[in-house]
């Protein structure tokens, strides 16, 4: 049996720097990017601050699943949210929180998963 994989990627702009400069924004965020998937934090979160040649912040849990990651550029106003499990989950209830929470408009969202070949 191969193990299922469920892969998001939100990667949107447009948004205030001073948001994606917010440790305790993306702390949260992680926190409940896992409750909307029904999943449990077994590790982290781990919130950092980027370098000044880099800035922004990049969050990282480990989910009884696999994990999450959230990598914040204040400088350009941009924000990567990586969602990898081998458990199904609604992308669609993460999507509308993101956008609500992060003050996205929709057209400022990529919004996709990955799809792996299949293999015996």
């Amino acid at each position: 049996m191969i193990t299922q994989r469920f892969h998001y990627i939100f990667d949107a702009w447009g948004i205030s720097p001073k948001n994606l400069n917010n440790k305790k924004l993306v702390d949260s965020l992680l926190k409940d990017v896992s409750k909307i998937c029904k999943m449990r934090i077994i590790g982290g979160p781990l919130v950092v601050q980027g370098m000044e040649y880099n800035p922004g912040i990049s969050g990282f849990c480990i989910i009884d699943f696999s994990h999450i990651s959230i990598h914040t550029f204040s400088g350009p106003g941009e924000v990567c949210v990586d969602i990898f499990s081998c458990k199904p989950f609604n992308p669609e209830e993460v999507k509308k929180y993101l956008l609500k929470k992060l003050k996205v408009k929709a057209k400022n969202l990529f919004f996709f998963q990955v799809n792996y070949p299949s293999r015996r």
